[in-house]
């Protein structure tokens, strides 16, 4: 079985019936690619409807009657996570779904990091739980010795020297087996309390990637893979001091690099006028405390005025075509709009300013 073909066939492809039925009778690993809904010609093959004609074992696909291999599997592959499969044809399917969670990129990225900064912490981890699953094997192993013991035993079982020998035997070897997970389970504890100290650098860029990644919905042609982002992430690390100086300042660099080698690598794919729309939606999404709602829902233009009339004084560098547009937030965010600073000579300054986003008036 190991050793069948395996035969790659696109569900768009002119000769996909033909494929699908050559592979059926020669026993090849069918794997089915670019699905976006499940074929009704395939339910036959991932119910199992084989049935016998004689000594021949077969399935009726289509107008087609074929020979099932023993040796045929299938697999069928897609990229879409709301492709509808039939209840009646679920249940039939062993489902993997490969899609990319913030809490299991997390983990990724932690062994990613321990692997390049503490391999020998990594290795142990990965020994330890080797062998926490043997243990665990192990006990569920002698178990079954005692329950196949009692099943198979007769007549008085308190008379029966041998069966009360092994299962002497069988609690020792329980026990020594309970004792040597406890003290693994501890010891497992210990190392992941080390591992810990790479969380909070994980779940930022865990978040960082998630929100990159929504750029397919300004444009499909943004597609921001993950092995990329793996790359820049591993570059940071590479960049930064070694694991024995990290500290929460520390951190908080890691995280700022990761952030602008992202931007700049994204950046550099994406249509000017699209450029500010991804440098909003990372603010937004990653410093969701910089503004309230309500300011954000006036800044992206949610919010108008219902009247005119401001109720404050207009700045005087202000440009009479944006009376309309200072009314909203005086109406909106009534503490933003009596800012004494909005009156001073430097926001005046600033209006005139070519580069104003680099030229803000301080706030002393």
């Amino acid at each position: 079985d190991q050793k069948a073909p395996v035969d790659f066939v696109s569900w768009k492809d002119d000769r996909f019936v033909q494929k699908v039925l050559l592979c059926v009778r020669f026993g090849k690993k069918l794997v089915v690619t670019d699905v976006g809904v499940i074929e009704p010609f395939l339910f036959p093959l991932v119910r199992r409807d084989f049935y016998y004609e004689g000594a021949r074992r077969v399935v009726k696909l289509g107008s087609n009657i074929v020979d099932v291999a023993d040796t045929f599997r299938m697999v069928i592959a897609t990229q879409n996570p709301d492709v509808e499969i039939p209840p009646n044809t679920s249940g039939m399917m062993t489902i993997i779904n490969f899609a990319i969670t913030k809490s299991g990129l997390e983990e990724q990225l932690i062994d990613l990091a321990l692997e390049l900064e503490l391999p020998e912490l990594q290795n142990k981890i990965i020994d330890i739980s080797k062998e926490n699953d043997k243990l665990n094997i192990d006990l569920t192993n002698l178990e079954g010795k005692v329950l196949d013991a009692l099943n198979s035993s007769s007549g008085n079982l308190l008379q029966n020297s041998s069966l009360i020998k092994m299962l002497t035997d069988t609690k020792a070897n329980a026990m020594l087996v309970s004792t040597t997970l406890e003290t693994i389970i501890k010891a497992r504890k210990d190392l992941y309390q080390q591992r810990e100290v790479y969380r909070k650098f994980a779940q930022e860029a865990s978040k960082l990637f998630f929100v990159a990644s929504q750029l397919k919905f300004i444009n499909p042609m943004y597609e921001f893979g993950l092995a990329r982002f793996l790359n820049l992430f591993h570059e940071v690390l590479l960049e930064t001091n070694s694991h024995s100086n990290r500290t929460m300042e520390n951190w908080s660099h890691l995280s700022h690099a990761l952030l602008v080698k992202t931007f700049q690598f994204v950046g550099r794919g994406l249509l000017k006028n699209d450029l500010p729309v991804f440098a909003l939606h990372l603010l937004k999404s990653l410093k969701p405390c910089i503004c309230t709602k309500m300011e954000w829902d006036l800044f992206v233009g949610n919010l108008t005025s219902t009247s005119l009339e401001s109720g404050c004084s207009f700045p005087k560098w202000g440009d009479s075509e944006q009376i309309g547009s200072f009314s909203a937030l005086h109406e909106h965010c009534p503490n933003l709009s009596k800012l004494p600073e909005f009156h001073k000579e430097e926001w005046a300054k600033w209006s005139m300013c070519k580069e104003c986003e680099r030229n803000f008036p301080s706030r002393n």
